[in-house]
């Protein structure tokens, strides 16, 4: 039975959107199945709710190898905040 653990190696703080009362964003790198994978992540506080927003490049898996730039576009925590009200 193959074993589906992941090991992160690494946690760094990320610029946040700015949006909400309070926010974090954070950036996880690991290993999964051999590769290494980085999960870009983003909580934002809106008074008493918390939201939590997570980005991965599943197309890194099926590409050359090479590192792609992305993440959680601070436009997209401020759309999906305004769904919240």
């Amino acid at each position: 039975m193959k074993d589906d653990a992941q090991k992160f190696t690494k946690v760094e703080a990320e610029k946040a959107s700015g949006s909400g009362d309070e926010s974090v964003a954070f950036a996880v790198t690991g290993v999964a199945d051999g590769d290494k994978i980085v999960v870009h992540g983003e909580a934002v506080r809106h008074g008493s709710t918390v939201a939590t927003y997570y980005s991965m490049n599943l197309a890194a898996f099926l590409a050359d190898g090479k590192p792609k730039e992305y993440g959680i576009p601070a436009e997209l925590v401020k759309a999906q905040a305004g769904k919240l009200a």
